[in-house]
């Protein structure tokens, strides 16, 4: 995402940014109605000045976006059924939602994309009355009602209320849905009910909708979530003006507390407080139990290790001071009241003195139209934050993952989110100097300060904290079509070590496969440049990389190795020889391609597919004016992926979009392959290729230490003694 310039007048209201302004436009360059100007953007970022540390600087530094931009074209396919979903007359779907204010948005993002799922008109989503704060805040209370149904219209028809034919004396509540379910369990599930009864209604969705949704089902996430969804003006307004008083004094931190007495109950953990304070946490926790959420046989000292326990004052301080915050800081602590009142606050506030609350910044009487809305009070806290140079959550929860996708989706701000696990032991030692513990905490932290972190093979990871996923960068987007990224297990073995150690076999090495999870990939991989023949063979078209030619991978190779995956990658000039779908897709292509992986089926080997692994089709390159810099790219590599995918999704349930080092990965390389960074002197691979004796395949000492890995125990060997090995 590019980082907005400079706001003149940071006076103003500001609800658009000029990066959004650019990028949030469909595909055929219409804007939506309103969406370029419907996301809630923080005050313009205060840069560094003066004579600061190297720590102090680097702990202000906004992250570097590396290109990402919000990206909310949806496909073809999407726009052709929003014009009849959106005009929806005859099913309604009504949802309750509960919890606060931040569960509440979650569980509207998700209503509207099973709105979407069922293909039902949505009723204004009702928020069921908290009786934890004893709030009875309405939708319209606190939401732009409607702005939302306005920015929602082309993708489900919102309604205020339901039309008298489908009022009920009696209607059942649908509540006991399991977690993680996906669009076809909801379509199995209720699309009968809702056909015939006409209308649905569901409660309790927190966390049950799948992370893991086709790509256009998690943009309306984000359209939800980040334009849709805006508070109402008075909210708005005073949030805004408590956030210019803070943005007018030079930069700050946002610190969202949990230290709130029913966080406490339900983390189970110690307050730090004392016996006094945790005593009066284990009365309430002991006459409702069912408060206690998960882990319920780990003691406080095991919960905490674990990094369940919400961080109290005394380490939120012993943090900031670690990550190079100056003592001198403004911090504006976001929250409801801490459990123990100004006692709970003290340690920070006697290393940090410049702390700030809403009540502390508003003037008398702005927020005495809230002060029993705990609702509209979460709500301002939520654009003072915004606007803060960093955010730091203490204990993750609804606010913390909303902040954080929000603040990644409009620019990546800066939003630290403690690694407690890793952290605490170190809070223990007391061996450590401050400026030891400092290294380590910064250490620990340098990958989780608010820089994009793409969903990769994190698929659980929740789109509304990790928009990347939605993201548009010429780097990163190869198609939008495929649902998967890279969600395998991949090991990752050290070949060459393995070849110099002639000694080394897998008794000494003392490691075998039943020492992994049950549904570990071990694997080998080739790619196209590799294993095929000539670019005039079969009507395929030249790459970029045309200097290889080999024959098809050996699959009895592959089935003498013991391996239950093979990764492959796809030949883009092969598939389709011209530049787009309008020349035609290469049938004998494909077909090569059918044969390999119907080969592969049949041994019991899963086949693994890189769509892109340097293999860039030749007229490409000279057409585009530059290849991949070039942005026209983006539209041909659709095409490219629109036919593997339509040809091979049967067959493959496993994709990889672009060859990259990932965290791991299936063996590189089956057969031989050069390696470029010695000066073409060495190379690595399993098998070695006699080239001068009918292309022998002859096993390497790593290909019988990786066979011994896989199959310890078993009877069988990958060579025979009177087989050369290497």
């Amino acid at each position: 995402m590019a980082r907005a310039r400079n706001i003149k007048n940071p006076f103003l209201t500001l609800t658009s940014s000029p990066f959004i302004l650019a990028s949030l436009s469909t595909a055929n360059g219409e804007d939506e109605p309103g969406l370029a100007n419907s996301v809630m953007v923080p005050l313009p970022a205060q840069g560094v000045s003066g004579n600061v540390s190297k720590e102090e600087k680097e702990f202000w530094e906004k992250p570097n976006g590396e290109g990402y931009k919000p990206c909310l074209d949806f496909s073809i396919k999407y726009r052709k059924a929003s014009s009849r979903i959106s005009k929806e007359k005859r099913r309604f779907l009504a949802v309750v939602a509960s919890g606060g204010l931040n569960q509440q948005r979650n569980q509207i993002v998700d209503a509207v994309v099973i709105a979407r799922i069922l293909e039902a008109a949505l009723v204004l989503p009702i928020l069921q009355v908290n009786l934890i704060w004893d709030d009875d805040s309405e939708f319209s209370d606190i939401f732009d009602a409607e702005h939302f149904k306005r920015i929602l219209q082309a993708d489900v028809r919102i309604v205020s209320s339901l039309p008298s034919t489908h009022l009920m004396s009696r209607q059942s509540i649908e509540h006991q849905i399991p977690s993680d379910v996906s669009p076809f369990w909801i379509r199995a599930r209720f699309s009968r009910k809702l056909k015939e009864e006409g209308l649905l209604v569901l409660k309790g969705l927190a966390s049950k909708l799948s992370k893991n949704l086709p790509p256009d089902l998690q943009k309306l996430r984000c359209k939800v979530a980040f334009h849709a969804l805006k508070f109402v003006t008075p909210i708005q307004d005073l949030g805004y003006m408590l956030a210019r008083r803070m943005w007018i004094e030079g930069q700050y931190i946002a610190l969202h507390l949990r230290l709130e007495k029913d966080v406490w109950v339900r983390s189970g953990c110690l307050t730090g407080l004392g016996q006094e304070f945790d005593k009066i946490i284990a009365e309430v926790r002991e006459a409702q139990p069912e408060y206690l959420t998960g882990r319920l046989n780990m003691s406080h000292t095991q919960r905490r290790l674990a990094g369940l326990c919400p961080l109290n004052a005394l380490e939120i301080a012993r943090l900031l001071k670690a990550l190079g915050a100056p003592r001198s800081a403004r911090i504006y602590v976001a929250g409801g009241e801490p459990f123990g009142g100004s006692q709970a606050l003290q340690p920070l506030a006697a290393e940090y003195q410049n702390l700030v609350t809403k009540e502390m910044l508003s003037k008398e009487g702005e927020l005495a139209p809230y002060v029993k809305k705990a609702s509209a009070m979460a709500a301002i806290d939520y654009i003072v934050s915004l606007s803060s140079n960093v955010f730091i959550p203490s204990h993750g929860g609804n606010m913390g993952r909303l902040m954080q996708g929000h603040r990644a989706y409009v620019g990546h701000w800066k939003c630290i989110k403690p690694n407690k696990r890793a952290m605490i032991p170190f809070f223990e030692d007391n061996s450590l100097s401050d400026a030891e513990f400092g290294s380590i905490v910064r250490m620990l932290h340098r990958k989780s300060r608010g820089q994009p972190e793409p969903r990769s093979n994190k698929r659980d990871r929740d789109v509304i904290a990790h928009p990347e996923v939605m993201a548009l960068s010429l780097a990163s987007t190869v198609s939008e079509t495929l649902l998967s990224v890279c969600a395998i297990a991949l090991v990752a073995i050290l070949s060459l070590q393995v070849e110099a150690t002639s000694a080394l076999t897998s008794e000494k090495f003392n490691t075998k496969s039943s020492d992994f999870p049950s549904d570990f990939l071990f694997g080998v991989s080739t790619f196209a440049p590799q294993t095929e023949g000539s670019p005039r063979q079969d009507g395929r078209g030249p790459s970029v990389w045309d200097n290889y030619a080999e024959k098809d991978p050996d699959v009895e190779a592959l089935k003498q190795l013991g391996v239950n995956s093979y990764r492959f990658s796809i030949s883009w000039g092969r598939i389709l020889p011209g530049r787009t779908l309008t020349g035609g897709a290469n049938s004998k292509g494909i077909q090569c391609y059918n044969n390999i992986i119907d080969r592969l089926i049949k041994y019991g080997i899963k086949p693994v597919v890189t769509l892109f692994h340097f293999h860039f089709p030749q007229i490409l390159q000279d057409c585009t004016n530059g290849g991949f810099i070039s942005r026209s790219t983006v539209n041909f590599s659709r095409d490219y992926a629109e036919v593997c995918f339509r040809e091979f999704r049967d067959k493959v349930k496993t994709w990889i979009t672009e060859w990259s080092e990932c965290e791991g990965y299936i063996y590189w390389s089956l057969f031989d392959c050069i390696e470029w960074v010695n000066g073409y002197t060495t190379g690595f691979r399993f098998y070695y290729i006699d080239r001068t004796n009918d292309f022998k395949r002859i096993p390497k000492k790593s290909a019988k230490w990786y066979y011994d890995l896989i199959n310890a125990g078993q009877n069988n060997a990958i060579v025979s003694s009177k087989q050369q090995v290497l």
